[in-house]
C-alpha cells in the first residue's frame, strides 16, 4: 500500500511539474524516471496496475484507497477533467511512453491517444445482472451460498487487516444475492448458520444482507441499484466490531471507561 501511495504522489508531482515547465525540463525528466521506477516495482509484483475512479473513490487493483491526501485528490481531478475513470498500466512501459502519457494527461480538452502498455478509458461498473440471473443454477443453491460466504469472508479479512474495502467484490456478491432473490429461491436456502464464533461476524452479516434484500422485495421494491444499496448496508451493519477486542465484545459485566 505504501508503494502505491508513493507512486501516486510521485506521478502527480511529475504531472504538476510538466504543467509548470516544458516536457524537456530536467525536473520533469527526473520525476518521470522516479515515477517509472516505482511503477516497475508494482508491475513486477502483480503484472498490471489498474486505477479506477468510481464516484469519488479511487480503486487501485480492486481495493479502495481512502485518505491518501492531496496528490490522490489531484489525480481524481485530473481524471475527471480528462473524462477518464480507468487507467491500466501493463508490464513493459517504456520511459518515452510514460513521459508521453504524463504530457497528455495534464492537457485539458484533448482526447487521450492510445499507448502500447497504458490503457485508458471510461469504466462501466454495472454488473450484467440479467446474465447472472439467467445463469443462476437453482439446483446447487448451497454451492452458490458457500461461494458468496467465502467472498464475504475475504472482504471482512481485508477490512480487519488493512482497513481496505474491496468494492468490486462487494458489488458482485450483493448483485448475486439480488439475482437469487429475483429467482424466487426459498429465502431459508440462502441463509447460513455459523459453526464457530470466528465465523459469526461475516455469516451473520451475510444473513442480514440477504434478509434485508428479501424484505424490501416483499414490500414492492424492485429497483436493482436500491436493492443492492440495501444489501450492502446489511452486509456492513456490524463491521465496527472488527475493530473491537474479543474480550470487550463478550464481556458480561458493565463496561469500564477503558472499554
Amino acid at each position: 500500500m505504501d508503494t502505491v501511495k508513493n507512486f501516486i504522489s510521485t506521478l502527480m508531482a511529475t504531472v504538476s511539474n510538466c504543467s509548470l515547465y516544458s516536457m524537456d525540463h530536467i525536473a520533469v525528466d527526473e520525476l518521470t524516471r522516479k515515477s517509472l521506477m516505482i511503477l516497475d516495482r508494482l508491475l513486477a509484483q502483480s503484472g498490471s496496475l489498474e486505477i479506477m475512479l468510481i464516484e469519488d473513490d479511487l480503486i487501485i487493483n480492486k481495493v479502495s484507497f481512502k485518505g491518501m491526501g492531496l496528490q490522490a485528490n489531484n489525480l481524481k481531478k485530473r481524471l475527471k477533467r480528462k473524462g477518464l475513470s480507468r487507467i491500466q498500466f501493463l508490464s513493459g512501459v517504456t520511459f518515452t511512453e510514460f513521459k508521453q502519457f504524463i504530457s497528455e494527461i495534464q492537457q485539458i480538452g484533448k482526447a487521450m491517444p492510445s499507448f502500447p502498455h497504458i490503457k485508458t478509458g471510461v469504466l462501466d461498473i454495472q454488473l450484467d445482472e440479467s446474465r447472472i440471473e439467467d445463469d443462476f443454477d437453482d439446483t446447487d443453491v448451497s454451492g452458490f451460498v458457500l461461494k458468496q460466504i467465502e467472498n464475504v469472508k475475504e472482504v471482512y479479512r481485508d477490512i480487519s487487516q488493512s482497513g481496505q474495502v474491496n468494492i468490486i467484490k462487494i458489488n458482485e456478491v450483493i448483485g448475486n444475492f439480488v439475482s437469487a432473490c429475483k429467482k424466487q429461491i426459498n429465502i431459508l436456502k440462502l441463509l447460513t448458520y455459523a459453526k464457530s464464533r470466528e465465523e459469526y461476524s461475516y455469516i451473520h452479516a451475510t444473513n442480514v444482507s440477504v434478509l434485508s434484500i428479501f424484505q424490501m422485495e416483499t414490500l414492492g421494491i424492485r429497483e436493482r441499484l436500491l436493492l443492492r444499496d440495501i444489501g450492502i448496508a446489511g452486509l456492513f451493519h456490524d463491521v465496527g466490531k472488527l475493530f473491537i477486542s474479543e474480550d470487550t465484545l463478550v464481556k458480561r459485566e458493565l463496561l469500564e471507561e477503558k472499554d
